[in-house]
């Protein structure tokens, strides 16, 4: 009956469109690069002052009048810079880290300011929050998606705790895809590479009438591989997807608009091989059968060459639809969204990194969400701006792991997740120069979980604190065991921003963000069962914005400190290995970002940006295991920098426009578990690229890149029971690799 309902009020209110990052149409004298905070369209005007407009607010802002911490690309660039997914984001925007976890590239873990979710699990919430159109991504799995016919990808930093549907600790992602225009385009592109890489995206947009568009958009992806699997013969990290999206724009007059999306994603390919890295002298992994040979024969082949006789394998089925509708009623505005998501995963991982069976996983998950907002956005006399609204979340799906760890073990999942909050935040404009923003919000959180654990085909669940491998164990008929708790809390922001020039603003932040307690999916004794607690960051934030030169110099930088409690953190140790999640008891976080862009001449750009995360426990113990507070946060680098290069030319007789850009990242080393053991080393990669834009006068552009110029071997992620079983296996870095490709458009359609 609520789901009928909440059609009900869909028919009765749809309420705006998403408000994308956009910019002015007056032409630029040099278009932008791609680095991140520039220019979301692509245009400004001829002086070179770009209006970059976000929407970190909920609402339509300049980049540089928005007192928070944000980095936006558009899709322009980053079709310039060949990102083609969302894991290639961390090699532009500052802060972000992308990077696969267990369970694959296609269900990637999101960091920002050193705090990430390190297994995505129904039972538990992420860190970081990612929004197609709008709508929460509650899963990362099936998140790391083609990115075409995009407008936008904005990267909020810190706490979201008053404006965004789920509250998280860490920051948001925001994609926001093209929409429908009145106007007719299209555009068709084809991309080959070495690798057996190519891709081909379609994108159509036509008026259907003076007041209804639609914009229809598809893409396929192939590559063969990048490494070999000697085990099985096969390739490894391969790519094979489809995906499709479209989009209805209804706009009958101009105080009423609604936009719906309807997306499917669908990947079948090879996952990620791992390579055997370190493995620890008389562990059980090293005195297992011919594991040390295959060790051995690892190290001498190589890290581009992998052993898994479970050849990796990853299988993604989703399915979105969201509604953004609008009605302006004189200075108030409502607006109503609602979505819905459901993915289907399956995925097989050979977490020992060998040709022998020590310890393989495979990976069952489905979920589908539904979510439904509304808000009011409206002024109250000249100087305060206000949005108030609410939210409802709920989430319904299973997990399933099936692994063989020293025998067979099953964990089973049945997981519903349910939020509700209220929230308002205004801007009060105490003088031409000084601005106060006020936000709060207060959630109201509900889980349940239906556990079935079983080791060996026995239930692994037992009714007493006596471990099952013990002959007092009680173990339970019928094998579940069933949980449910609640949490609610307040979180708040406040936000004193003073411009004292034109082009210079200094803000200073207080917020609180928060991120929903869970149920531990792998408990077995009584005692293991106990709801982790939500955890909590006060955020206390110092920023800077200002550009100078007529906006040829942009300069943004901000330094953060966060104190971070009950943090919710996952523990693997012992023989046989025991998975817990609990919380750690308080850290400290501090660290600072800063982005330069300068364009003096029309020809040459320059863009850098560095960031700086350190994360310290203030106490951290783990059961058995002592005191943790010397470790450091997983998947959290302390240092990231970038730093980038483009030259442009302008052919006479307009035949279109050259261009070229080099750019260098660089990332320190990280671990991979929250019990830190062998690190992933710093790395540094170097991409290159060429684009002619309006070749010889024609609607085509024809791009070239090279990935990974230098061939830098390195490690983007992976998996370690060092300090229990004795092993670390990490996922090897793309090679070298390179790709061109012809893009042919027409209309509105760029």
């Amino acid at each position: 009956m609520k789901r009928v309902a909440l059609f009900a009020s869909l028919s009765a209110l749809a309420c705006l469109p998403p408000i994308a990052v956009q910019a002015q149409a007056a032409d630029r004298p040099l278009p932008p690069s791609g680095q991140a905070d520039e220019p979301a369209q692509s245009r400004a005007d001829q002086s070179g002052n770009g209006e970059i407009v976000v929407t970190a607010r909920r609402r339509e802002e300049r980049l540089q009048d928005v007192p928070v911490a944000i980095s936006a690309v558009s899709g322009d660039a980053l079709q310039s810079r060949a990102i083609t997914n969302v894991e290639g984001l961390r090699f532009t925007v500052p802060a972000l880290v992308v990077s696969p976890t267990p369970f694959g590239a296609a269900s990637p873990g999101y960091t920002i300011r050193s705090q990430r979710q390190l297994e995505s699990i129904i039972s538990q919430d992420p860190s970081v929050g990612i929004y197609f159109a709008d709508i929460v991504q509650q899963r990362p799995q099936g998140t790391n998606t083609s990115l075409y016919d995009i407008a936008s990808v904005q990267v909020l930093k810190g706490p979201q705790g008053t404006l965004f549907g789920r509250n998280t600790t860490g920051g948001a992602v925001l994609i926001t895809p093209a929409k429908p225009e009145f106007e007719p385009g299209g555009s068709l592109s084809v991309m080959v590479g070495d690798y057996g890489q190519h891709a081909l995206t379609g994108v159509a947009n036509l008026p259907l009438s003076s007041t209804l568009a639609i914009r229809v958009a598809g893409n396929i992806t192939r590559r063969t591989g990048y490494f070999d699997n000697v085990a099985t013969g096969q390739k490894v990290d391969s790519q094979r997807t489809e995906s499709g999206r479209a989009s209805l724009l209804w706009q009958p007059d101009d105080r009423f608009s609604s936009l719906t999306i309807g997306t499917y994603f669908h990947e079948d390919d090879a996952g990620l091989g791992f390579f055997p890295y370190a493995l620890r002298p008389g562990s059980a992994a090293a005195t297992f059968p011919g594991y040390q040979a295959d060790f051995d024969a690892s190290q001498r082949r190589g890290d581009r060459t992998i052993s898994n006789n479970l050849q990796p394998l990853v299988k993604i089925d989703s399915f979105s639809v969201s509604n953004t509708s609008t009605l302006r009623l004189g200075d108030v505005t409502l607006k109503n969204i609602f979505g819905y998501r459901d993915v289907k995963t399956f995925g097989s991982f050979d977490f020992d990194a060998s040709a022998v069976t020590l310890f393989e996983s495979r990976n069952d998950f489905s979920s589908n969400q539904w979510t439904e907002e509304f808000q009011v956005l409206g002024k109250i006399g000249p100087s305060i701006d206000f949005i108030t609204g609410a939210y409802w979340f709920n989430e319904r799906g299973r997990d399933t792991q099936s692994s063989v760890l020293f025998g067979t073990r099953i964990n089973d999942g049945l997981g519903d997740n349910s939020s509700t909050s209220l929230f308002a935040q205004g801007d009060w404009k105490v003088s031409p120069t000084l601005t106060l923003t006020l936000g709060g919000r207060y959630t109201w959180d509900e889980r349940s979980l239906f556990a079935f654990n079983k080791l060996n085909s026995q239930c692994r669940l037992v009714a007493t604190n006596v471990p099952v491998t013990s002959p007092g164990a009680q173990r339970l008929d019928p094998c579940v065991r069933q949980s449910t708790v609640d949490f609610r809390a307040p979180t708040w922001l406040a936000t004193l921003s003073w411009r004292p020039v034109d082009d210079v603003m200094l803000y200073g932040t207080y917020s609180r963000g928060y991120r929903s307690g869970g149920l531990p999916l792998r408990a077995n004794l009584p005692a293991e069962t106990v709801p982790f607690a939500p955890e909590f960051v006060d955020n206390f934030e110092l920023g800077l914005k200002s550009e100078f030169l007529d906006r040829r110099v942009r300069f943004n930088a901000a330094a953060y400190f966060d104190k971070y409690r009950d943090i919710q953190r996952t523990l693997s140790f012992g023989t046989p290995l025991t998975t817990v999640v609990l919380n750690a008891a308080d850290a400290r976080i501090w660290g600072g970002e800063a982005d330069l862009m300068i364009r003096a001449v029309r020809w040459f750009e320059l863009n850098a940006t560095a960031t700086y995360s350190k994360n310290q426990y203030g106490s951290f113990t783990g059961p058995g295991l002592g005191d943790l507070s010397g470790n450091r946060f997983a998947f959290a680098p302390e240092l990231i920098y970038t730093i980038g290069g483009r030259v442009v030319a302008t052919f006479p007789g307009n035949n279109g426009e050259l261009s070229a850009r080099l750019d260098w990242f660089h990332q320190s080393s990280i671990y991979v578990a929250d019990i830190n053991d062998i690190p992933i080393p710093a790395y540094g990669t170097l991409d290159a690229g060429v684009e002619w834009q309006r070749l010889f006068g024609l609607p085509l552009d024809l791009r070239a890149f090279v990935k990974n110029v230098t061939d830098r071997h390195y490690f983007s992620g992976g998996v370690s029971t060092y300090p229990s079983n004795g092993l670390s296996g990490f996922f090897p870095g793309a090679p070298r690799h390179f790709g061109v490709e012809l893009k042919a458009h027409f209309g509105s359609v760029r």
